[in-house]
């Protein structure tokens, strides 16, 4: 079983993240190691290419914020942390559109955004350290 450089598995994540909603796959290969990619948005599809793997099963799809939880509850969770006065007004917040965009206004405003952008970094890399373990994925030390 090959091991992946968790740094690949962490980039990948974030471009699965910023595409638009189920227009991306990405699958590790647990064999080689390698990362593949199919896109909707560019027409790439290196899964397709790569049938036998998707066959005996020793693959895994990489997750997505939203299949991580590091949406709304990491939001409040950081909230109910560091802004424990605030939190019934990010609530009303989250109620309407725009909600992450005025989120990170108010964040700025209070001087808080550098902490949420290191807090959100930091739970990020141990959800998905964990989501590796979890599914069998080998990280290199």
């Amino acid at each position: 079983m090959a091991k992946f450089k968790f740094s690949d598995i962490d980039k990948a994540f974030e471009k699965l993240s910023s595409s638009a909603r189920e227009t991306m796959s990405i699958m590790l290969v647990k064999d080689t190691g390698e990362i593949l990619c199919r896109s909707t948005e560019t027409g790439e599809d290196q899964i397709e290419e790569r049938e036998t793997e998707l066959e005996t099963g020793k693959y895994a799809f990489l997750p997505t914020k939203n299949d991580l939880d590091l949406g709304h509850n990491l939001v409040f969770y950081f909230v109910s942390e560091f802004m424990s006065a605030d939190y019934h007004k990010i609530r009303s917040i989250f109620r309407g559109r725009g909600a992450y965009r005025k989120y990170h206004e108010m964040l700025k405003n209070k001087g808080m955004l550098n902490e949420w952008q290191k807090f959100e970094a930091n739970a990020q890399v141990d959800f998905l350290k964990e989501w590796c373990k979890e599914n069998g994925i080998k990280v290199k030390k």
